[in-house]
């Protein structure tokens, strides 16, 4: 069925062109942030390569990003192991957590570090006070997870040697 609109002056028709569906009437589906569904994969001109929300990321973004949380899954681990063997936690919060429940300490531990990654994915192509671009944040705490993982394995290695 086509619909008609009269111009003010009455004397000229224009035909509606707008047909099916509306496009952007269905829900966001988060599963197409990780899928290739999504519609954005960086800015639509080349000036907005900054400072562009998107809904798509790179595979590399999304290998640093599963890479950065088995990395804290095994922080928390090595830190437990450590802990059993006579090491003491530094950070007094995850101290007081590890004191009244180990779940707790697990789920809090994994829970941040993916709250702070998600927020970070959100903003992956803005930049921090227009010095350092947010995906550099990302990559940093990737190697900086990586370092500590390396002496928390050189420390139980101490301790099992």
């Amino acid at each position: 069925m086509q619909q008609y609109d009269m111009k003010e002056d009455n004397t000229e028709f224009e035909m509606e062109r707008r047909h099916g569906k509306n496009r952007r009437a269905g829900k966001y589906n988060f599963k197409m942030s990780w899928g290739t569904r999504g519609q954005r994969l960086s800015g639509r001109r080349q000036g907005d390569l900054l400072n562009t929300f998107v809904d798509r990321y790179s595979p590399r973004v999304r290998y640093f990003s599963i890479g950065l949380l088995i990395l804290s899954v095994l922080d928390a681990l090595f830190t437990l192991r450590i802990l059993e063997k006579g090491g003491v936690e530094l950070n007094p919060f995850m101290g007081a957590l590890i004191a009244f429940d180990i779940g707790w300490f697990l789920f809090v531990k994994i829970a941040m570090t993916a709250a702070a990654l998600f927020t970070l994915l959100i903003f992956y192509h803005f930049s921090w006070m227009r010095v350092l671009r947010v995906s550099h944040i990302i990559y940093g705490a990737f190697v900086m997870y990586a370092i500590l993982i390396q002496y928390e394995i050189a420390l139980l290695w101490m301790i099992y040697k």
